[in-house]
C-alpha cells in the first residue's frame, strides 16, 4: 500500500543542550516536517520560534524519600507527552549529544513508544571530544551511545573527536559542523521521501529500510558544467567524511537527478560507491531511484544515496541465541555421557538467516568541504 507524499509527516526532536547547536542549523522546505526542542529545564530552551517545545519532567534530586513514587508519576507524564507528539508521525528523527542526561534517558523512551506504533526512529548523535570534555565524559558518552544504538531502529554518528583532530578551525565554526552535516543528510533523506521518482521506490520502501537500518550513512553531491560525474562524487564524498562508517553496510538506495545521464555513467557511479565502502555485491540489496524533469538543469547532476546495515538478521540471531541459552539451561547434560549433543549447532544448522556478528565500527576522519 503506497502513501501520498503530501501526507508524510516527519517529527524531528532535538534533546538536550548539545542538540540546540544542531537543530538551530536545520532548514526544511516541507511544511509536514516539524521540529521539536526537548529539555528537562525550562531555562535551557533556545526560544527559537520555529521549534515546538517539549518540557520533560526529570527528578534532579534523587535523595528524597518520595523519589521513587515521584519518578513513576513523572515517567507516566513524560510518556503521555511523547505519545501526543509522535502519534500522527510517519518517521521520527532524534538528535542529541551522547554526553547529556536528558539524551540518555529520553531517546530510549521515545524509541520504545515509537516501536509500539510501528514508527521508525533515526538517531543522529554527536560525540564529545575527549580533549575538550575529558576522558571520563568521553567514556560516559560511549556507554550512552551503546544504549541509544540498542534502542532506536537506525542511527548516524557525528564524532567531535574526528572533527577536532582533522580541522584547524575556530571553536565557533567547529561547533557548527555537526549541524551542517545533519542538515545535509536530512535534506537528502527528506528529498527521497517527498520526490516522485521514476521507479518503484517510495516512502514505504525507504521506511522499511530504516526499520532495521542499524548504522546509517546519508550523503549527496551536486555538479554542473564539465566532468559532472567526477565532481559530483567528489562533492558528496567530502560531505560524508565526518559521518561514522560501518564495515557491514548491506543495503543501498542510489538517487540520481539528471536529464542527460547515461547507463554507463550510472554504472560508474554505482561502482565508485561500492568500491569506496567495500560493499559486498553478492549480498548487497541495491535499488536505484531516477528522477528527471523541467526543474533540473541541463548538463548537471545530483547524486545522493543511503547506506544501511540490515539488523533484521541480527535481531533473528539474538532471538536464536536467547533460545539457545534457554534450552541449554534446561538441558544440563552430564559431560561423561556418550549421548551428549551440541544444542547450539543443531539450532544454527536449521537456520539459514544466521550471520556473523557485526565487526567493530570504524570512523574515517578527514577534511570536509561544504558549499
Amino acid at each position: 500500500m503506497s502513501i501520498n507524499a503530501n501526507q508524510i509527516k516527519i517529527k524531528v526532536i532535538g534533546l538536550g543542550i548539545e542538540a540546540k547547536n544542531i537543530i538551530n542549523l536545520l532548514h526544511f522546505q516541507n511544511q509536514n516536517i516539524e521540529i521539536f526542542e526537548a529539555q528537562s529545564d525550562i531555562k535551557n530552551f533556545s526560544n527559537n520560534e520555529k521549534f515546538n517545545q517539549i518540557l520533560f519532567e526529570y527528578n534532579h534530586n534523587l535523595l528524597g524519600l518520595d523519589s521513587i513514587e515521584q519518578d513513576s508519576q513523572q515517567n507516566q507524564n513524560n510518556i503521555t507527552k511523547i505519545n501526543n507528539v509522535i502519534n500522527d508521525a510517519d518517521f521520527i528523527v532524534l538528535i542529541a549529544g551522547a554526553n547529556g542526561q536528558i539524551d540518555n534517558k529520553f531517546i530510549p523512551q521515545i524509541a520504545q513508544c515509537a516501536k509500539k506504533i510501528n514508527i521508525p526512529t533515526l538517531a543522529i548523535v554527536s560525540m564529545p571530544c575527549e580533549d575538550i570534555y575529558g576522558k571520563i565524559e568521553r567514556q560516559k558518552a560511549l556507554i550512552a551511545l551503546q544504549n541509544i544504538k540498542s534502542a532506536v531502529n537506525s542511527y548516524m554518528v557525528i564524532d567531535y573527536n574526528d572533527l577536532s583532530e582533522s580541522l584547524d578551525l575556530p571553536m565557533t565554526s567547529l561547533i557548527e559542523l555537526p549541524g551542517i552535516i545533519a542538515n545535509n543528510s536530512l535534506n537528502t533523506l527528506f528529498d527521497l521521501f517527498y520526490e516522485n521518482m521514476q521507479t518503484n521506490i517510495d516512502f514505504l520502501s525507504i521506511k522499511n529500510m530504516f526499520m532495521y537500518g542499524g548504522q546509517i550513512l546519508i550523503s549527496s553531491g551536486w555538479a554542473n558544467q564539465q566532468d559532472i560525474i567526477t565532481n559530483a562524487l567528489a562533492d558528496e564524498e567530502q560531505r560524508a567524511k565526518f559521518i561514522a562508517k560501518s564495515n557491514n553496510f548491506s543495503k543501498m538506495i542510489l538517487h540520481i537527478k539528471s536529464i542527460s545521464i547515461t547507463g554507463k555513467q550510472l554504472l560508474s557511479i554505482r561502482k565508485n560507491i561500492i568500491q569506496r565502502y567495500n560493499l559486498n555485491e553478492d549480498v548487497l540489496d541495491f535499488k536505484t531511484a531516477f528522477q528527471s524533469g523541467n526543474n533540473i538543469k541541463h548538463n548537471s547532476i545530483n547524486i545522493s544515496y543511503i547506506l544501511s546495515e540490515n539488523n533484521l538478521n541480527l535481531e533473528q540471531n539474538n532471538q536464536i541465541n536467547s533460545q539457545i541459552n534457554h534450552l541449554n539451561s534446561k538441558n544440563q547434560i552430564s559431560t561423561n555421557s556418550e549421548n551428549n549433543f551440541d544444542i547450539t549447532s543443531e539450532i544454527l544448522l536449521n537456520n539459514d538467516d544466521v550471520i556473523e556478528e557485526d565487526k567493530e565500527e570504524k570512523n574515517t576522519p578527514q577534511i570536509p568541504i561544504f558549499y
